[in-house]
């Protein structure tokens, strides 16, 4: 990777987590959709 391949990779993954984590708190916490 150069710098800014590494940056995007970094954000994606930062952002992927992000969506997983609210994904499972939203469909399995205590404010969930089920």
């Amino acid at each position: 990777f150069d710098g800014s391949s590494a940056k995007v990779a970094e954000l994606v993954t930062a952002n992927g987590f992000k969506a997983a984590f609210a994904i499972k708190d939203g469909a399995e916490g205590t404010r969930g959709w089920i």
